[in-house]
């Protein structure tokens, strides 16, 4: 054979392998594609698509995530933003470090089109904060946020929200709003972990304030009109709905169509803006085929949620729809999970009240919640399981109206900054505390 031949087969062999190397490296991502298609595409369903109209806001195939604005988006198929795989750590990467106004505006103009070089740069050169490493404390370094759910601690605050309960046992006379407990326990908890090193915040700092820092009775009075005219101006209401509000709504009607978004969405900035390790979101139960509260209930459980769940028309609104897919491609769901399936278990064991099941499961749970491994533990899609970043646990420890936890609740035998609540509630701060510990599988 001479040099010739030689080179000659040579440049027919390489014209042969290398269509047969790419073909390869092709047929490689397309089997990742498909993998990473079923994980996906069996995550949803496990966690995040209670109603299957959700569909038709998302398309999962073997080269990338689609979400649409609209299901005729997708018969059109005209995507709002598509994710391919290989951005999706990039993704995690924009939500878990950029301000969250910016990584919302990254998912508003991504489009069709791959994230810039320049953008990948800066995501690689944000810098990791440091952890602090201290044996004796065993959650130094750690950043948990707390929040006491609801407003008030009185009880006029309480009828407003339709969140206390009241009755009368004859021998006693029950009343207490569940905005109180959820203090309590939140400013217990929080001296409990930052005792052991953690940083920790709330978002309500004192007794009867919201997150705004004010009372929503301070806030009717001085800053309601404000408010108003930014949120008609902002485009999010309209002035036909503001002048309703003004002129013709109850206080009730205030708090719950108008008040109620702004205290929430002021408790999620805070929260994200702090970047904690996890969340915490205090709630107390209540039997809801009892509701008015007026008597008391033999049943009793805890339960916990966290985001997912998602049913029809929950998916109409941009910032939703880019919660989602930060929801079906970050580890948070599953994180937090974990977490909560590790506070349910200790509000059971510290409580010695029972999880919930199957049985116990109100129409509340059935129609809106999809279950997870873990017993007692729900993805719902309620405002702060689906804003809140990271892990996440939405506590509703007991029933507040049982029989007996009624009782314990009303006594007021222990003292804290704030005046006197329960014993009890330091039973729930505890179960909390344990559970991180549980969570974070740290000996304590």
């Amino acid at each position: 054979m001479t040099i010739g031949d030689f080179s000659r087969k040579s440049i027919i062999l390489v014209g042969l392998l290398v269509p047969m190397l790419f073909w390869s490296f092709q047929l490689k991502d397309e089997v990742r594609g498909e993998s990473l298609q079923s994980f996906y595409t069996i995550k949803a369903k496990r966690f995040l698509v209670k109603h299957d109209v959700i569909w038709d806001y998302v398309e999962i195939n073997n080269r990338w995530i689609d979400i649409f604005a609209s299901p005729d988006d997708k018969k059109n198929n005209i995507p709002e933003c598509r994710l391919y795989w290989d951005e999706v750590g990039v993704f995690n990467t924009i939500v878990k470090k950029f301000r969250y106004e910016d990584a919302f505006a990254t998912y508003k103009n991504k489009g069709t089109s791959r994230f810039d070089s320049l953008l990948i740069a800066q995501t690689s050169i944000i810098p990791t904060e440091k952890v602090i490493v201290n044996a004796k404390l065993p959650l130094a370094g750690k950043r948990i946020a707390i929040d006491p759910g609801h407003v008030g601690n009185d009880f006029q605050m309480g009828l407003i929200e339709s969140r206390f309960v009241k009755m009368d046992l004859g021998d006693e006379k029950i009343e207490f709003s569940e905005a109180e407990l959820t203090f309590a326990t939140a400013y217990l908890l929080k001296d409990m972990l930052e005792a052991q090193g953690a940083e920790v915040i709330l978002t309500r700092t004192s007794c009867n304030t919201s997150s705004l820092g004010i009372s929503f009775s301070e806030w009717y009075k001085t800053r309601m009109d404000g408010d108003l005219i930014e949120a008609v101006n902002s485009g999010k209401i309209s002035k036909e709905f503001a002048d309703w509000l003004k002129n013709e709504a109850s206080e009730a009607k205030v708090f719950q169509k108008f008040f109620q978004t702004l205290d929430w969405r002021e408790r999620c900035k805070i929260i994200n803006d702090f970047r904690p390790d996890l969340t915490l979101i205090i709630h107390y139960n209540a039997d809801e085929e009892n509701y008015t509260w007026s008597k008391p209930t033999t049943k009793n459980y805890n339960v916990a949620f966290v985001g997912g769940g998602y049913v029809k028309d929950e998916l109409l609104k941009e910032e939703d729809r880019f919660q989602f897919l930060r929801q079906l491609v970050s580890t948070d769901i599953e994180n937090s999970v974990k977490l909560s399936g590790s506070i349910v278990k200790c509000f059971e064991n510290c409580l010695k009240v029972p999880t919930m099941t199957k049985k116990d499961e109100s129409n509340s749970i059935k129609n809106f919640s999809l279950p997870t491994s873990q017993k007692g533990v729900y993805a719902r899609n309620l405002a702060l399981t689906r804003y809140i970043l990271g892990p996440i646990c939405y506590g509703e420890s007991l029933l507040q109206d049982n029989i007996q936890e009624c009782r314990a609740l009303n006594k007021r035998d222990l003292d804290y900054p704030c005046g006197k609540t329960s014993s009890r509630v330091k039973d729930v701060a505890t179960a909390y505390y344990k559970g991180i510990f549980e969570y974070l599988k740290i000996n304590n």
